[in-house]
């Protein structure tokens, strides 16, 4: 990649950082004052807001990169045509979500009996409606590869939301309103994000609101994308129920307190991979389509990268399951202090098993993105038929390990792994086939440079075994020791990697 564009990738992982941080303290002042169940709830909704945007506008966003003309001015207006389509398609989205949430017993024994429940809908209707307006420019933005508008709108919409829900929560209890009431501001905190996102956008554009018109061939939308489109959103539809299906079928399947369990454990296991695996996936989706996509296309180039990337995921990865793994419940009996809201739940248990998912995630992540990237209108095809199937047979396990063996959480944080491998292993092969007939390369020297960060962490677990008689830590003499294993162990990967750190480091003093 080039430098701006890993300028674009810190700053987003940057803002990330500090969204999380306001996220993270806002948690701590709503999770003391709301229940398990106001949680469940607040996710329920946030889920049914992800999967009607989601629907909507991921496989615009994926299909613009693609669009080429000689006609600046042309590209420019294909691409706001594009912006435009999620907003006309998120309402007959919204029908069917809406149509197939009907029956499930979380709608029925609760959402309905929720006061107010016909405005809470006209919030979560209005809120997205609101914020793919503002997709046009999103669309402008990603197309020119300006990840710091994103940033900005997106770290701000942040902040706006947690003030807006932390207030609200404050104000219902200072009133003394009814308890589920709460629901109600974790509503209002994403009608305040939707159109914090459309104000930062609408504000900092140099041209007027983006219409869509006509292109100069008399169609609204590009010729050549129209295809590529058509099977990214196919595609997005299995890759929905594979990513958000666990909690499709949690609605049906847990109750209202163990899905305010499992946000809260996905929300803080997943925290890593929010601040800094996402911004690189996205970083890595948006450059991979425009070199690949362009004439002269450097594969050489993108092999060494996607390799560094790999290189660099499974170091990271095995300090996240070394440290996280083994002090997971500690840390997060840390943050939650003696709160009786959770006490009486699993959550310290589970947290140390979702830890062993977030590997699986992030490279899955970055796999994905470049397949997305890489591949033909065939490809994306064949990949659609292999996400369908493996959608079967992960909800078919996540029916038989929640519905029928009674696994709870576990049963769902096994699922997702299984699915996350049958995804990464179907993404490498398709790589390794892509390298070795675009530029002539083995994975062998690859492997054997991986397998180091990987006998360091087994040895590191093994030393840890041995000092304190058990993996897990309960005081803070245990934590201390662990946290010097992991050190131990970064040491190890520094060592290991000192000639790629070293030549990166080079690289930047010529630049300079």
């Amino acid at each position: 990649m080039s430098s701006p564009r890993i300028k674009d990738a810190v700053f987003l992982i940057l803002t990330q950082t500090a969204t999380k941080g306001f996220t993270f303290i806002s948690n701590q002042l709503l999770l003391r004052r709301i229940t398990p169940e106001v949680f469940g709830v607040a996710a329920y909704f946030e889920f049914i807001i992800n999967t009607v945007l989601f629907f909507s506008r991921e496989a615009e966003r994926m299909s613009i990169q693609r669009i080429n003309d000689a006609d600046q001015k042309n590209v420019r207006q294909a691409v706001i045509n594009f912006g435009c389509l999620p907003f006309f398609l998120s309402l007959p989205i919204f029908v069917i979500v809406y149509l197939m949430q009907r029956s499930s017993s979380l709608y029925t024994d609760t959402i309905c009996k929720l006061d107010n429940f016909q405005v809470l809908l006209v919030i979560l209707v209005a809120l997205v409606q609101i914020e793919l307006l503002a997709e046009p420019f999103a669309a402008l933005n990603q197309f020119a590869v300006n990840l710091k508008a994103k940033s900005k709108a997106e770290g701000l919409a942040v902040f706006v939301k947690c003030v807006a829900t932390v207030a609200l929560i404050i104000l219902i209890q200072k009133k003394s309103l009814s308890h589920v009431s709460h629901v109600f501001a974790f509503a209002v905190g994403h009608l305040a994000y939707a159109l914090t996102i459309f104000v930062v956008y609408w504000s900092s554009s140099v041209t007027s609101f983006p219409i869509p018109k006509k292109l100069k061939d008399g169609r609204l939308l590009d010729r050549s994308t129209v295809p590529i489109w058509r099977s990214l959103s196919l595609q997005m539809i299995f890759k929905h129920l594979l990513t958000e299906g666990d909690t499709l079928l949690v609605s049906y399947l847990f109750t209202v307190s163990q899905q305010g369990v499992y946000s809260l454990i996905s929300n803080y296991g997943s925290l890593l991979a929010r601040l800094l695996f996402q911004p690189i996936e996205e970083t890595l989706r948006v450059s991979m389509t425009k070199i690949i996509s362009s004439k002269n296309a450097d594969l050489k180039q993108s092999y060494e990268f996607m390799s560094t990337m790999t290189v660099f995921y499974t170091n990271l990865c095995v300090l996240v399951l070394l440290g996280g793994y083994t002090n997971g419940s500690f840390m997060l009996r840390c943050v939650l202090g003696n709160s009786a809201n959770w006490l009486g739940s699993d959550i310290y248990s589970m947290f140390p098993f979702y830890i062993l998912y977030i590997p699986f995630m992030a490279f899955n992540g970055i796999f994905e993105a470049f397949l997305s990237s890489a591949s033909t209108h065939k490809e994306i095809g064949r990949f659609s038929v292999f996400m369908s199937i493996l959608s079967i047979i992960v909800l078919t396990i996540l029916y038989v390990l929640i519905g029928k063996l009674h696994m709870g959480i576990l049963g769902l944080i096994i699922s997702n792994i299984i699915n996350m491998t049958m995804r990464i292993l179907y993404c490498l092969v398709f790589m390794s086939n892509f390298f070795k007939s675009k530029v002539g390369v083995k994975a062998g020297p690859l492997i054997r440079r991986l397998s180091n960060p990987v006998g360091l962490a087994l040895s590191a677990f093994a030393a840890q075994y041995l000092i304190l008689g058990h993996l897990m830590t309960e005081t803070p003499r245990e934590f201390i020791v662990s946290l010097a294993m992991c050190f131990v162990c970064l040491l190890g990967c520094v060592w290991n990697e000192r000639g790629l750190l070293l030549s990166i480091f080079n690289k930047k003093t010529k630049s300079d």
